[in-house]
């Protein structure tokens, strides 16, 4: 019997390539959604903030309402949901969890992660390249421990809610076979 709600997580670094790769997906008729897109929606509304960027200084308990307004709206749709979202959080040598464990279960349907990867060097070179956003510049050092926190993360998620977790990296120029192995993925979970 199929599910009504098949939502799998589309995790990554900023600079990993997961809207890019969503937008792939969107192509092959997948329906996807941002956390943090849904998230802005809310907060310019109340007026906390103007963009999407400015969210992440935002306090705990300000982003913990707007993260589970957000999960209520994903919640209330059906088929299968690409929740394209951040691991963690970076502002300065802070790091905050982007999807912290009580969104997470809040989540129905939820029924694998996939983490897109790339190199601290790619994601170095695509954070410099993306003029549309205000990204903090992090050296690889930061980048590394960002993905280190991320990986983590999904390895706990995945053994305590018994999930498959796919690791998949994005070459840099190779998006089109990184989008293929997502859908690969994504065929394995329903």
């Amino acid at each position: 019997m199929k599910r009504s709600l098949n939502c799998i997580l589309l995790c990554g670094s900023p600079g990993v390539g997961k809207t890019s790769v969503t937008e792939l997906l969107k192509k092959e008729g997948y329906k996807s959604v941002t956390i943090g897109t849904l998230m802005k929606d809310i907060a310019v509304t109340e007026k906390y903030v103007k963009n999407r960027d400015q969210i992440r200084y935002l306090p705990k308990k300000v982003t913990s309402a707007l993260r589970k307004s957000a999960i209520r709206q994903i919640s209330a749709m059906s088929g299968t949901v690409l929740i394209d979202t951040h691991v963690s959080v970076c502002s300065g040598n802070r790091y905050t969890s982007g999807i912290p464990y009580d969104a997470i279960s809040m989540l129905k349907g939820l029924s694998g992660i996939i983490m897109i990867d790339a190199t601290e060097k790619e994601i170095l070179a695509r954070r410099k390249g993306d003029k549309s956003r205000t990204r903090e510049i992090e050296d690889k050092v930061k980048i590394e421990n960002q993905r280190m926190i991320n990986l983590s993360a999904l390895s706990y998620y995945s053994t305590y809610l018994n999930l498959p977790l796919y690791i998949i990296h994005n070459r840099q120029g190779r998006i089109q076979e990184t989008a293929n192995r997502c859908i690969e993925a994504i065929k394995n979970m329903d």
